[in-house]
């Protein structure tokens, strides 16, 4: 569905009202999406088969939910976005994992011992962890994890030839990593078997967010055997030691996973996890079909509300309206950003300071997040969300001041927008959202004399395009992989220019990797935490972004659904959530 905008005035701001080109298209949907909430649930999942077990839990049946982008890769070595992750958590485990409220705590690590001076790391494994069944292993049985797992899989994210996304996350880090990836050692030095159930990692100098790095996929543990035996394909047949066991992934369509019925997890009453027998993702790739299917009953949550079904599902209140009661409803605010990215160093916007000013200026934070977005964010003041734990509130950012942004393109060169070449704009297809705020942010650009087209591409071709560096102004967000502002700012530290690390933009300035790489070294959190500011107010001065919203979100959640919470990080592990019988 073709969606266009209308430009009104009211109350002095600028307000955006979704007018669709067809206007019965969305009063269609609103109206069977009623329809389907009137005669109750829509397709039924056949053959589940629940057993209530101690603390009155419910053990069986199938959890359904949806993607609206395609995984890229369920290899841990190039799990770099979030739907890659949603599926792969679900799979693998590292040594150690957050829990429901962030906090870290013991998982393939029972637990660790970390030297006085910050630079040693103890993990001490947990006895009888099973990777699971897999053709790739002798009789297709599942061996048990040993120390030489975790040091292949830390190893191979090092490994060139592995052409992992996430080796920025050892970089200049981890004792004898460089001279193993530039070929001078075939082994790393700080990667260190103990026994079959000890590994020591051994850093350069301390790094005080390190533990929590651990938690990101990069921090998967795979089997030598599996990598081996699908080799290219790995990709899309992962195995590892997680709660569930994959099956199958239709391209276009779906990916299944099943109850890993030798999984060692166990919860406070003894129950073995998970508690589900099988899990499905869907991949429709639209937010109102999405919508509706939550509504028949063929998923179990949906997030987030579709702009265009908002108001059918809350009032002015924000308060669900009669037909949508029933659901749970579980709202956030997620450490998350959205932003639009510049390649550094790349003419017009990339070379000159003053455009990038100017489009920060000319985009009306406030009216996209309250009409466009419908409450789901706060404007972005820098580029670590305000809601990071004990950082606190910058009281900088960019207002919305277009005639600031027309004498900054005045400046430029550009009065008007004159002889200023058209710029595009690339963004992922995510459903109807990303499409319409970039339409938005178009206009507003337009508005103070640029000239913008906007060129949506999938989203695996995207990610690709924008890490090579061959896109010059482009869309992405970025959710926290753990709970430190370390994680934002990594993606402006000049060691991690992408593919190989998060850094898309190119940025580089001395200034800030003296402050940065300080702060690293810093165990006091106070000190360290000031540090990350002046750093921060670097990134700022020098601009790579144009800032959009920290995210929120809502999410729908069916009445028999138990154990699904949302996180400030939006991690869905799924190993302790179950279904109540008779739904």
């Amino acid at each position: 569905m073709r969606l266009r905008l209308k430009k009104g005035r009211r109350f002095g701001i600028d307000r955006y009202d979704v007018l669709p080109n067809r206007g019965y298209a969305v009063v269609c949907a609103v109206t069977l999406i009623l329809l389907c909430l009137s005669c109750g649930k829509g397709e039924q999942d056949t053959g589940k088969e629940y057993r209530e077990i101690a603390g009155g839990i419910v053990q069986g049946g199938t959890f359904r939910f949806n993607l609206t982008e395609f995984p890229r890769s369920l290899d841990p070595a190039r799990i770099g976005d979030s739907a890659s992750w949603h599926i792969s958590e679900n799979i693998y485990e590292g040594l150690v994992e957050f829990n429901p409220a962030l906090g870290l705590q013991p998982c393939l690590a029972t637990c660790w011992e970390i030297s006085e001076d910050g630079k040693v790391y103890t993990f001490h494994l947990r006895d009888g962890v099973l990777f699971h069944d897999s053709p790739a292993f002798p009789n297709g049985k599942g061996r048990e994890l040993t120390a030489e797992d975790v040091r292949y899989s830390f190893t191979r994210i090092a490994d060139p030839k592995t052409l992992s996304t996430g080796y920025w996350i050892w970089n200049g880090k981890v004792r004898g990593i460089k001279e193993f990836h530039d070929g001078a050692s075939d082994r790393v030095e700080g990667f260190q078997v103990v026994d079959p159930h000890t590994f020591r990692i051994v850093l350069n100098e301390p790094f005080a967010p390190f533990l929590s790095l651990l938690t990101i996929s990069y921090g998967f543990v795979v089997p030598q055997e599996a990598v081996e035996y699908y080799g290219e394909d790995f990709f899309q047949n992962p195995v590892g030691t997680g709660p569930f066991e994959f099956v199958e992934w239709i391209p276009d369509r779906r990916i299944v996973l099943e109850r890993n019925p030798h999984y060692w997890g166990k919860d406070s009453h003894g129950n073995s996890l998970p508690y589900l027998d099988k899990v499905i993702s869907r991949f429709i790739g639209e937010s109102i079909p999405e919508f509706q299917e939550f509504v028949l009953g063929n998923l179990e949550y949906v997030q987030p509300i579709p702009p265009d079904m908002w108001d059918g599902v809350f009032d002015k209140e924000n308060k669900p309206r009669p037909n949508f009661q029933k659901f749970q409803i579980r709202q956030k605010q997620l450490l998350a950003i959205n932003y639009f990215g510049f390649l550094m160093g790349k003419p017009p916007l990339g070379t000159d300071v003053r455009l990038r000013y100017a489009m920060n200026y000319a985009i009306d934070r406030e009216g996209i997040i309250h009409h466009i977005l419908r409450g789901e964010g706060t404007p972005a003041k820098g580029p670590i969300p305000t809601s990071m734990p004990g950082y606190g509130e910058r009281v900088w950012g960019f207002t919305y001041d277009p005639e600031k942004a027309r004498s900054l393109l005045a400046e430029a060169g550009y009065p008007g927008g004159k002889n200023l070449p058209e710029i595009t704009l690339q963004l992922n297809s995510a459903g109807r959202l990303n499409e319409l705020l970039a339409e938005v942010i178009q206009q507003q650009l337009e508005d103070v004399g640029f000239k913008i087209r906007l060129k949506v591409v999938e989203w695996s071709q995207h990610l690709d395009t924008v890490e090579r560096g061959d896109v010059a102004f482009f869309r992405l967000g970025w959710n926290a992989d753990y709970v430190d502002p370390e994680n934002f700012l990594a993606l402006f530290d000049s060691r991690n220019f992408s593919p190989a690390g998060p850094n898309a933009t190119r940025f580089s300035d001395p200034r800030f990797d003296a402050l940065f790489r300080e702060a690293l070294r810093t165990l006091d959190t106070e000190k360290r935490f000031d540090l990350y500011r002046q750093a921060e107010e670097i990134v700022m001065e020098v601009c790579p972004w144009l800032l959009i919203n920290y995210q929120h979100t809502t999410r729908l959640v069916q009445p028999y659904v138990r154990g699904l919470e949302l996180n400030a990080m939006d991690r869905r592990p799924l190993k302790e959530v179950w279904l109540e019988l008779g739904h």
